[in-house]
């Protein structure tokens, strides 16, 4: 029986065991204890110390994500009823459930938990949406002062016309920024050709230092990327946040703790809404330049327009090139075959007609033969000539001319005429 047993007796100790098993559960939920005995114990700190700085505002040791995590697992309604009437003895307590009694007796334990939260997120919150801002405003200038970008846009807006003179469409003073990315959409009438590549090449036509315009953008990627929509919620959201702190510092007595801070990140609050205000004023000029509808115009999504076109128009030039290249190849192999062609006619032209000369012209009887031989003994001269060749003159009328005056006088009548007359071409 349970009067019969000892003090230090196993049941007895048992029986403890189980009168603090009831009174952990009595008190919070088991799965929270156990949750919230691990994150206790990654600390190795006392319970009370925890909880004193907590009080007194002091999270540096801890961190904005443990103090998060602390945030979830805070007793609900019911359990903070359980433990404010708790009246028992607290060695039978777990460490968690010891923590979570003292925790309740803090008075707004909960603000003070949001509030070091937001001491320890805020600045580097605030450096992120800064960032973000300054990436946006650096993309929209960057769109706006590109004069390159600028004159090729003018040239798409020219062909455009161009193409569609005539029509509905010939006379347009703009078109809408996402129309770049469907130029490659018009075909041409040569493989692998489109309306981009036609505007590459034009664009090098015109001025070879179009074609470097994306190096102009470099902010295009990283501003495509950012939601604008959700930098502006989050700072409206971080300065109603301040704004609330500061109004709850006097019933928390933390204007110690808390009140230089907040007065640092009013500071901070009101540099980053000047730069948004910079970043809208920027925005509203690009969306009138590119003729946009202000209202509809996402700096984001323009951003992301641009950079896909750049990346497009850049893999067309070098496909102009590769095509180019090509061409001129294919040229260069067309010449070679044509002069292997026309040396293996020459060769055999050569081998056909041992008299040919190297350079195609049949050499003849010399004058010697002729002379000797007379003249109706040596066939008549006939000479092959290479297309397109000038017939060179009569190699026997210069020969005679060259002999000495005495033989020549002798010889010439009756051998020069006969030569003459004999000549085929």
């Amino acid at each position: 029986m349970l009067h019969d047993e000892q003090p230090g007796s196993l049941a007895s100790l048992g029986w403890r065991h189980q009168v603090a098993e009831v009174s952990l559960a009595s008190l919070l939920d088991a799965k929270k204890i156990l949750n919230l005995g691990i994150f206790l114990k990654q600390f190795k700190r006392p319970v009370q110390d925890i909880v004193a700085d907590i009080r007194n505002g002091a999270g540096v040791l801890y961190g904005p994500e443990k103090l998060l995590e602390l945030f979830k697992m805070l007793p609900d309604v019911k359990e903070v009823e359980k433990l404010e009437a708790f009246q028992g003895d607290r060695s039978r307590l777990s460490e968690a459930e010891v923590f979570a009694l003292l925790l309740v007796q803090v008075p707004s334990y909960s603000r003070r938990l949001e509030l070091l939260v937001l001491k320890l997120q805020l600045f580097p919150q605030l450096g992120a949406l800064q960032s973000a801002i300054q990436i946006l405003t650096e993309a929209a200038l960057e769109l706006l002062g590109c004069e390159e970008l600028h004159d090729l846009i003018r040239l798409v807006l020219k062909t455009g016309n161009y193409m569609n003179e005539g029509g509905y469409a010939g006379s347009a003073f703009g078109f809408h920024v996402s129309s770049l990315l469907r130029l490659a959409d018009t075909k041409g009438n040569q493989p692998g050709m489109d309306l981009l590549h036609f505007m590459a090449l034009e664009a090098e036509r015109k001025d070879p230092t179009l074609l470097h315009f994306p190096r102009k953008l470099q902010h295009m990627a990283p501003a495509s990327r950012i939601d604008d929509q959700e930098v502006a919620a989050e700072l409206e959201s971080l300065e109603q946040h301040v704004l609330r702190a500061q109004g709850d510092l006097e019933g928390l007595g933390l204007e110690a703790q808390m009140g230089p801070f907040l007065h640092v990140a009013e500071v901070e609050l009101r540099a980053v809404k000047a730069a948004q205000q910079g970043l809208h004023q920027a925005a509203a000029m690009l969306s009138d330049f590119l003729c946009e509808d202000p209202e509809a115009f996402s700096l984001p999504e323009c951003c992301g327009i641009f950079h896909a076109f750049g990346e497009r128009f850049l893999a067309a030039v070098e496909e102009n090139r590769a095509r180019e290249a090509a061409v001129h190849r294919e040229q260069q192999r067309r010449q070679q075959e044509q002069a292997k062609q026309k040396r293996r006619s020459i060769a055999t032209c050569s081998f056909r007609d041992p008299g040919t000369s190297r350079e195609g012209v049949h050499q003849g009887p010399s004058i010697e033969q002729i002379l000797l031989l007379g003249p109706g003994a040596v066939p008549p001269l006939r000479l092959r000539l290479p297309c397109g060749t000038a017939p060179p003159e009569p190699r026997v009328a210069w020969a005679l001319l060259a002999f000495p005056p005495a033989l020549k006088n002798q010889l010439l009548p009756q051998a020069f005429g006969q030569v003459v007359g004999e000549l085929c071409w």
